[in-house]
C-alpha cells in the first residue's frame, strides 16, 4: 500500500516514522542479542561449570592419589627400616656380624621395586652412595644435586623432583619418600616415577567422589584409563572398552589426544531407547594415565534458557504494540499547534509583513510561539542596527591609512583604498591575486613565500591573531618591508575569510637598523663609556664599563660618579664641568673602584653633548693598569740594567786590580821562601816567616773573594769546615758594625765537613749579616749568629720539601730588627727585591744567597714579624770526608836538575822565580819579555827542558807564546801563571803545549810540584 505524499509530509507521520525507526532496530537488537549473545552466554556459563567440577574432580583424584603414593612409599620405607633394625638387633646378639647384616640388608633392599622401574637407595649423612641397584653410582658423592642435598638436611619425609637417567633424552617427575637409619647413617630412600604411579592406584578410593557428582537431572561424572577402560561410571563401571557402545567412534581417542577441553558427541545409555546430544568436559590425568569426564544432556541445560528466549519475544511484542498506541496519540497533540505556527508563518510569508504567531497554551509550544514573536521582533531591531554598523565599519575601511584587504585561502577578496596605493593598483587589478602573486619568490629567511603563507594560513585557523614580518611586491615591482596583522574574519561560502592589516614599515626597519647598530657598537666597545648627567648620576653604561667595575647595569645606572671615583669631590666636579663646557671635551686620569673594592687607573675622555634642551656628559673609559705596570716594569728594568753595567765595571776594575795584587803576593810569597830557606837555622826568623806565610794565604783568600765577586775566580768544591768560614766573615763584620749594634757569636769549631765553596759561603754570611745590620741600623739592637748540627728525618720533609733526609749543619742569622711584611716574604728572594732606598742596595744579595744555598743542596728559610725582628736559617748537607786543617806538614819539596826557561814581565817575580827554581837545583834562565823569551827559543830549542810563563803579558800573551813555541817544538811542555784571566779554556790551552796552569800568587811547594810532575810525564825523545 503506498501512502499519500501529504500524509508522509505531516509533521504527526515524521513522529510515528521516525520512533518506529527507532524502536524496530531496538527490538532487532534485542532479538539478535538474545540468539546470538544470551544463548551462547547460557550455554557457555553450563560449560564452565562441568569445566569448574571437572578440574574440582581431577584435582581431588590428585590428591587423593598424592596421598595414597605418599603413604604407599611411607610403608615400604618405614618397613625397611624396620628390617634393618633387626638385622643390627642380631648383629648386638652376636648371631650375625656387621658385615654380614649389611650384605643382607643391601640383598633385600636392592631386590625391591617400586612400580614398574622404581627402586630403593641408601646415602650416609655426607650425600654419599652406600647401596643402589646401579653398581656405578654406589661410593659415588652425589651432594652436588639438589635433591641429595635437601635430603642430607632432612633425612626423612617425602620430595618430589625431575630426573634424567643416563641415555634418555628428558627428565621425568619423580617422587621419593625416604627414613633414616641412625646405627648405619643410612638415609633410606623408596623411589618411583611418577608416571607410573597408576599402578599404585586403586579405582575404588575415588568412586564415591566422582559418583556423587550430578548434571541436570541424568548428566554425571566418569573415568576412564588411556586403553579406553571405564575405571568410575554409574552404569558402565570395569568395562574393557567404552568403543563396543554407541558413541561417535573417533570421540575416545579424540579425548585421550587432547588432554584436556570440551567435546559434544551423541550417546546412548544401555536403558535408553534413543540416543541423545551430550556435551563432555574432560581434564587428562597423565601422571595416572586416567582421564576425568563431566558430562550433561543439552537438552536437559537448554530447557531453561529456551523458557527465558520465549518470555522476553513476547515481552518485546507487547512493548512494541503499546508504544504504536502512545505514540500515535501523542503525535497528534504537538502537530496540531505546530501546524497553526507554520500556517501563519506561511501567511506573513505572502504578506510580506510580521503576525504573531497564535499561543494554544502555556506548554512548551506556547512558549515556543512567545518566544518566536519575541525573537522576530528584536530581529527587525537588530538589523537596523546591523545596518547603521555596517555602514561604519565600511567608512573606516575605507578610510584607514593602513592596508586592509579580505583574503578567502590565499586569494584577495576585498580591499580598501590604501591597499591600492601602498601597491601601486587599482581595486580591479588586485581582486583576484594571491597573497603570493604581491610577495617575492621567497622571504627573508629563503622560505618559499607560497609554502610560507600558507603555513601562516593555516595557523590563523588556532590562534586570534598573528603579527609577523613579510617582505611584498607592488604591481610595478618594488620591494617594501611590512607589518601584518592576521585574524580569522568569519566565514562565506563555507570558507574561512582573514582580514590582514597591511603597513610599510621600509623606513622604520632602516632606522631600527641603525640604532641597533649603534646600540651594539655602544655595547661592545672594547672601553668603558658611560652617559652622564648634571648632577654626576649614571644615566646608561656599555658592557665594558659593567665588566671593568664588576656591577650589572641596573645597578650602575643607580649610581653617581662620586660612588665609583673615590677621588671625586662636588669641587673637582664642578672644576671638570667648567673645562669641558669652555673646550667642549677634556682627557685626564684618575682611578676607578669596582664593586670588589679594588681600585685600578683609568684614563677618561669626556665630551659634553646637547640634546632635546639638555646637557650631558658621553665620557669614554679606558683601563691603563697594564700601560702603568709596563712602564713601572720598564723603569724598574732600567735601573736594574744601569745597576748591571755598574756592577759589571766594578768586576773589571775588581778583576785587575786582584791580578795587580796576586802579583805583589807572588814577591811577598817568593822573598818568603827565599828567606826559610836561606835562614833554617834560626828558629825565631823562621816563626816570623811563618806568621808571614799566614798573612799571606789570607790575602790571598781576600783576592779570590774579590775575583768570586767579579765571577771571575774559580767556584770549585771541597770537604770545608765552615765554621772557620763563618768566624773569618764575622770578624770583617765586626769591624765595619756600628757600635749600637751587639754581635754575639755562637759558633763552635769543627761541628762537621760541608762539600762547599770557600769563598760562596763567606758571601753567604756576609750578605746576611750585613742586611741584618742595616735593619738595626736606626736604633740598634743585636746581631746573633748560630751554628749547629741538625738532623732530618722523613717526617721533616713536610717543612723541607727540596732536601733528603740526613744530617745538615743549621746557620741561623738573626736579628731584632724592623722585621718584613707578611706580603713581602714570599719576594724576597727575587732577583732585584729590595726594601731598602734607592742607592742603598741592589736586591741582588738574597737572590744570590739562595742561588749559592740551592748549589750546595741546601735549603733557607726566613721567619719573620713586623717590629720584631728576622731570623735566616741555612741548611747545609754534611759529609763524611774531612776538611783541610792549616796545619803545617813539613815536606820534603820535589827537585831536579832541568834547565827552565822563566818569562814575566814583573822584574822582581823574576828574580824571586829564578832563586826558587835555582834552590830546588834547576838550571834556570830568565826572560823579562814575551818577545825576547821567543827569541830565545827559536835560538837554541834543544836547550830547554821546560817553560814556565805569566799568562798577562804585552804584545805576546803567555798563550800566544805557546803557540809559537809548539809550532817549533810541540812536545815541549809549557806551564803558565796567571793571577786573573777571563778566557781560561783548559782544552784550548792543552793544544797549544799547556801542561800545567798556577794560580798567583803561587806557594814554593806548588812550584815545586807542578814543575816536578809536568817534568816527568813521558815524551818523545829528542833526535
Amino acid at each position: 500500500m503506498v501512502l499519500p505524499k501529504r500524509l508522509i509530509d505531516t509533521f504527526r507521520f515524521r513522529i510515528i516514522s521516525s520512533f518506529l525507526m527507532v524502536l524496530l532496530p531496538v527490538l532487532v537488537f534485542l532479538s539478535v542479542t538474545v540468539e546470538c549473545y544470551l544463548l551462547p552466554e547460557l550455554r557457555q556459563n553450563v560449560k564452565q561449570e562441568l569445566t569448574n567440577s571437572t578440574r574440582v574432580l581431577a584435582n581431588s583424584v590428585r590428591a587423593g592419589a598424592a596421598v595414597t603414593i605418599r603413604n604407599h612409599l611411607k610403608g615400604i620405607a618405614e618397613k625397611n627400616r624396620e628390617i634393618a633394625a633387626q638385622h643390627i638387633s642380631l648383629v648386638k646378639q652376636g648371631i650375625l656380624s656387621q658385615k654380614e647384616a649389611v650384605q643382607r640388608l643391601r640383598a633385600i633392599l636392592l631386590s625391591q621395586r617400586i612400580g614398574s622401574s622404581g627402586y630403593i637407595y641408601c646415602l650416609d649423612h655426607n650425600g654419599l652412595v652406600v647401596v643402589h641397584p646401579n653398581k656405578n653410582v654406589e661410593n659415588t658423592d652425589n651432594s652436588r644435586f639438589e635433591f641429595v642435598r635437601t635430603q642430607i638436611a632432612r633425612k626423612e619425609g617425602y620430595i618430589e623432583y625431575d630426573w634424567q637417567n643416563p641415555g634418555e633424552t628428558i627428565s621425568r617427575s619423580k617422587a621419593l619418600y625416604m627414613v633414616y637409619f641412625e646405627p648405619l647413617d643410612w638415609i633410606i630412600s623408596v623411589s618411583s616415577y611418577r608416571d607410573e604411579f597408576y599402578e599404585l592406584l586403586d579405582p575404588k578410593d575415588f568412586h564415591d567422589v566422582v559418583s556423587s557428582l550430578q548434571f541436570g537431572e541424568s548428566g554425571y561424572a566418569y573415568v576412564f584409563n588411556k586403553e579406553g577402560k571405564a575405571l568410575i561410571h554409574p552404569r558402565l563401571e570395569y568395562l574393557t572398552n567404552l568403543l563396543q557402545f554407541s558413541i561417535e567412534p573417533d570421540i575416545l581417542e579424540s579425548m585421550l589426544s587432547r588432554g584436556s577441553g570440551q567435546i559434544e558427541y551423541t550417546w546412548k545409555n544401555p536403558e535408553e531407547l534413543e540416543s541423545r546430544r551430550k556435551i563432555a568436559v574432560f581434564e587428562s590425568l597423565p601422571e595416572y594415565g586416567w582421564t576425568v569426564v563431566s558430562s550433561a544432556y543439552l537438552d536437559e541445560i537448554m530447557s531453561p534458557v529456551k523458557l527465558i528466549i520465549n518470555l522476553g519475544y513476547i515481552s518485546i511484542l507487547v512493548l512494541f504494540i503499546a508504544a504504536s498506541v502512545a505514540v500515535y496519540f501523542l503525535s497528534g497533540r504537538l502537530s496540531k499547534p505546530i501546524d497553526a505556527m507554520i500556517h501563519q508563518l506561511d501567511e506573513n510569508t505572502k504578506n510580506g509583513r510580521y503576525q504573531t504567531l497564535p499561543v494554544y497554551n502555556n506548554d512548551e509550544l506556547g512558549r515556543l510561539a512567545q518566544e518566536f514573536n519575541t525573537f522576530f521582533g528584536v530581529l527587525d531591531t537588530q538589523s537596523e542596527h546591523l545596518r547603521r554598523e555596517r555602514e561604519r565599519y565600511q567608512s573606516l575601511f575605507e578610510a584607514s591609512p593602513d592596508a586592509v584587504y579580505l583574503l578567502k585561502g590565499l586569494e584577495i577578496v576585498d580591499c580598501n583604498p590604501a591597499t591600492c596605493k601602498i601597491f601601486n593598483s587599482n581595486k580591479d587589478e588586485l581582486l583576484g591575486h594571491t597573497v603570493a602573486d604581491l610577495s617575492p619568490t621567497t622571504q627573508a629567511n629563503n622560505e618559499s613565500s607560497w609554502g610560507l603563507a600558507e603555513r601562516i594560513t593555516q595557523e590563523s585557523l588556532r590562534y586570534k591573531l598573528q603579527t609577523f614580518e613579510w617582505i611584498h611586491k607592488t604591481m610595478d615591482g618594488r620591494l617594501f618591508d611590512a607589518e601584518v596583522r592576521l585574524k580569522p574574519f568569519g566565514t562565506e561560502d563555507g570558507e574561512l575569510l582573514l582580514v590582514a592589516f597591511v603597513r610599510d614599515i621600509t623606513e622604520r626597519k632602516r632606522d631600527e637598523e641603525a640604532l641597533r647598530l649603534t646600540q651594539f657598537t655602544f655595547d661592545k666597545a672594547s672601553f668603558g663609556i658611560f652617559r652622564s648627567g648634571s648632577s654626576a648620576e649614571i644615566l646608561n653604561v656599555n658592557e665594558q664599563a659593567c665588566y671593568s667595575l664588576g656591577y650589572t647595569k641596573e645597578e650602575l645606572c643607580r649610581m653617581s660618579l662620586f660612588d665609583i671615583d673615590p677621588s671625586l669631590t662636588p669641587d673637582s666636579f664642578a672644576n671638570l664641568r667648567r673645562k669641558r663646557s669652555e673646550t667642549g671635551g677634556i682627557a685626564f686620569e684618575t682611578l676607578h673602584r669596582a664593586k670588589d673594592g679594588r681600585t685600578f687607573p683609568v684614563h677618561i675622555t669626556s665630551n659634553l653633548l646637547e640634546y632635546d634642551g639638555e646637557q650631558y656628559a658621553i665620557s669614554f673609559v679606558r683601563d691603563i693598569s697594564e700601560e702603568k705596570k709596563i712602564e713601572k716594569q720598564k723603569s724598574t728594568m732600567e735601573a736594574h740594567f744601569r745597576q748591571a753595567q755598574r756592577m759589571e765595571a766594578l768586576g773589571t776594575l775588581a778583576g785587575g786590580i786582584a791580578h795587580d795584587f796576586n802579583n805583589i803576593l807572588s814577591a811577598i810569597f817568593g822573598y818568603t821562601e827565599l828567606t826559610k830557606m836561606e835562614c833554617k837555622d834560626n828558629k825565631k826568623i823562621q816563626a816570623y816567616l811563618t806568621q808571614l806565610h799566614a798573612a799571606g794565604t789570607r790575602a790571598k783568600n781576600l783576592v779570590q773573594q774579590i775575583l768570586s765577586f767579579s765571577r771571575q775566580g774559580n767556584t770549585e768544591k771541597n770537604p770545608v769546615d765552615i765554621s772557620k768560614v763563618i768566624n773569618e766573615a764575622i770578624e770583617l763584620i765586626r769591624v765595619s758594625t756600628p757600635s749600637t749594634i751587639e754581635i754575639v757569636n755562637n759558633v763552635d769549631k769543627y761541628l762537621g765537613t760541608v762539600f762547599a765553596n770557600e769563598t760562596q759561603i763567606h758571601q753567604v754570611v756576609m750578605n746576611l749579616c750585613t742586611n741584618a745590620c742595616h735593619a738595626m741600623e736606626e736604633k740598634g739592637g743585636r746581631l746573633k749568629i748560630d751554628l749547629l748540627p741538625v738532623t732530618i728525618s722523613s717526617q721533616d720533609l713536610s717543612n723541607y720539601p727540596d732536601l733528603n733526609p740526613g744530617r745538615y749543619l743549621k746557620l741561623i742569622v738573626s736579628d731584632t730588627g724592623y722585621g718584613i711584611n707578611p706580603d713581602k716574604i714570599s719576594k724576597i728572594f727575587d732577583p732585584y727585591f729590595t726594601t731598602k732606598q734607592i742607592g742603598e742596595g741592589t736586591g741582588l744579595g738574597l737572590s744570590t744567597v739562595h742561588g749559592i744555598v740551592k748549589d750546595h743542596d741546601g735549603s733557607v728559610k726566613v721567619y719573620s714579624e713586623v717590629n720584631k725582628g728576622s731570623a735566616f736559617q741555612v741548611l747545609l748537607p754534611l759529609v763524611e770526608s774531612e776538611a783541610d786543617q792549616s796545619i803545617e806538614i813539613e815536606e820534603r819539596l820535589p827537585r831536579g836538575t832541568e834547565t827552565i826557561l822563566f818569562v814575566d814581565d814583573e822584574k822582581l817575580l823574576i828574580d824571586i822565580g829564578k832563586e826558587l827554581l835555582k834552590g830546588l837545583g834547576y838550571s834556570v834562565e830568565t826572560r823579562a819579555s814575551s818577545l825576547d823569551a821567543y827569541e830565545a827559543f827559536r835560538a837554541n830549542p834543544e836547550k830547554y827542558d821546560l817553560v814556565v810563563s805569566d799568562m798577562t803579558m804585552p804584545k805576546l800573551t803567555g798563550e800566544q807564546l805557546a803557540m809559537k813555541i809548539q809550532e817549533i817544538d810541540p812536545d815541549l811542555p809549557i806551564i803558565l801563571c796567571t793571577g786573573f784571566s777571563s778566557r781560561l779554556n783548559t782544552e784550548e790551552l792543552e793544544k797549544v803545549g799547556v801542561k800545567k796552569i798556577l794560580m798567583k800568587p803561587i806557594t814554593l811547594m806548588e812550584l815545586a810540584v807542578a814543575v816536578r810532575t809536568v817534568l816527568d810525564e813521558p815524551r818523545s825523545i829528542k833526535s
